[in-house]
């Protein structure tokens, strides 16, 4: 799949990205579902811009435990709809199959997948909306209220902080996901943990489509993790919506979502 992106990202002419240096651990099937699962719709986008394919919603999410089966099936969706951009591009020559590493693992085939989305954003040029990305947090913020006493689901939020971006939120997410694994740790689910491999390297310039991405597997954990406290579900949180969302918006709402999460912590 990386390497049909890499053909159509070469075809198109767009820039090659400069790939992260990540360890990640504790990877789980539900997250390579889930990143997969975003790249399908940024191929299906350039599928029917190119190709003339029909919008797709993206496909639902199964009702019970995410397997690797379905992590599999999502990756062969996705390179389906490649295959309708490289015969629109007139790419005939095929990608040589990678060989099978059996020393590879979840967190390999994760870090593929990442670089792989955050190719196909440089190649359909996507920028995410900040409404968008504000359901995303609401949501995880309903998922963790169900677990939370009623006078408590929902704590006040801290004032509207202007100028956060991209790096500034994805350094939120990241705090939200420590905090939730202290809590999974109690409940014995299994949260994605990440790191830079040593502090001589330096990373790329964070992008708003890569903290939107992180906050995809976090709301998959999080989801997993109300789930394994049989956490019922309740209405979405009460606070005024924005009408023109910006990053400040998202990062002040996740500040919600810590004080939640750090409620459960200390419980």
């Amino acid at each position: 799949m990386a390497a049909e992106i890499e053909q159509v990202r070469f075809i198109i002419g767009r820039p090659q990205i400069e790939y992260r240096k990540y360890i990640i651990e504790d990877t789980q099937p539900r997250h390579v579902y889930f990143v997969a699962q975003s790249t399908f719709g940024r191929v299906n986008q350039l599928a029917g811009d190119l190709a003339g394919a029909q919008r797709r919603d993206m496909p639902a999410a199964p009702l019970e435990e995410i397997t690797l089966q379905d992590a599999m099936s999502m990756v062969n969706q996705v390179r389906g709809q490649l295959q309708l951009i490289k015969r629109a591009l007139e790419i005939d020559a095929p990608v040589a199959e990678a060989k099978l590493d059996r020393r590879a693992d979840l967190n390999d085939v994760l870090l593929v997948l990442g670089d792989a989305g955050r190719q196909m954003n440089v190649v359909i040029g996507r920028n995410i909306q900040w409404k968008t990305f504000y359901d995303q947090v609401e949501l995880a913020m309903t998922y963790v209220a169900g677990a939370l006493p009623e006078a408590d689901r929902y704590p006040p939020l801290p004032p509207l902080e202007p100028g956060k971006g991209a790096p500034d939120i994805f350094a939120m997410i990241d705090q939200v996901r420590v905090i939730a694994s202290q809590v999974a740790k109690k409940h014995g689910v299994a949260i994605l943990r990440s790191r830079v491999p040593n502090e001589k390297v330096t990373l790329p310039k964070l992008t708003e489509l890569e903290a939107y991405d992180l906050m995809t597997i976090v709301l998959a954990d999080l989801a997993e993790l109300t789930l394994a406290m049989e956490a019922p579900d309740v209405d979405r949180p009460p606070y005024p919506k924005p009408q023109n969302i910006v990053g400040s918006h998202i990062y002040k709402l996740l500040n919600g979502l810590y004080r939640q999460l750090e409620y459960l912590a200390a419980g």
